[in-house]
């Protein structure tokens, strides 16, 4: 890992980006699901109701409406829920590093204790947050680009346009890739690849700022 090159996101950034993946994914999808029963309950109730009196259907439409309304008040809470999800997923990730591996932790980063996320774990949850923001930003604006590129014409341009072996290979790979049918594929990966890059940014900065604080300290 020495030899990492510096522009290169390091295995640390790697790990985050596809935990974070992973949460997004698992947030996604029991959300969904709760939509789901949400949605199902909903129906049940609206096709109970038509065969209840008038007095009693606007009773319970009534309520139904300050519930929506109550919803709506609470939905920006519910936008920031993963800086909540991924403090918590970090601090009890960071928990069970510290516990059964110990030696790929940086040295640097405080240990994890208690049951509930420090302040470096809650600034893992904000900067997540920005991360899922700033990749699905990202990944959307390639995929909506590279369709307009020029490398998106005949094979036979390519190949006469003196750009190159490698550089053709990389226009067939691009060709190939961004297929209607494997457009969630590259999605997921540049996704990936952005989201790692921020994070090896953050590692940077990190790193430059405690060299700092070393620094000065050692200058006192």
């Amino acid at each position: 890992m020495r030899n990492w090159p510096a522009w290169l996101p390091n295995l640390n950034s790697w790990i985050n980006a596809i935990l974070l993946a992973a949460i997004v994914a698992i947030a996604t999808a029991l959300g969904s699901q709760l939509l789901s029963v949400f949605w199902f309950i909903l129906q049940f109730i609206l096709s109970i109701i038509n065969i209840l009196p008038n007095f009693i259907r606007t009773i319970i439409i009534s309520i139904i409406g300050y519930i929506f309304l109550f919803a709506s008040y609470i939905s920006p809470i519910l936008v920031l829920s993963p800086i909540v999800i991924v403090a918590f997923a970090n601090h009890y990730i960071n928990l069970a590093l510290d516990r059964y591996f110990p030696d790929i932790r940086l040295s640097e980063m405080p240990k994890a204790e208690g049951f509930f996320p420090g302040i470096i774990s809650w600034w893992e949850g904000f900067y997540g947050l920005l991360v899922i923001i700033l990749a699905f930003l990202g990944s959307d604006i390639i995929l909506a680009v590279v369709p307009f590129l020029p490398f998106n014409n005949e094979i036979q341009e390519f190949e006469s346009a003196n750009s190159g072996r490698l550089l053709i290979w990389f226009y067939l790979i691009v060709l190939l890739f961004f297929q209607p049918i494997y457009v969630p594929i590259a999605r997921l990966f540049i996704w990936l690849v952005i989201a790692a890059y921020l994070y090896h940014l953050e590692s940077r900065f990190r790193q430059y700022f405690m060299s700092l604080n070393s620094g000065s300290g050692n200058g006192d």
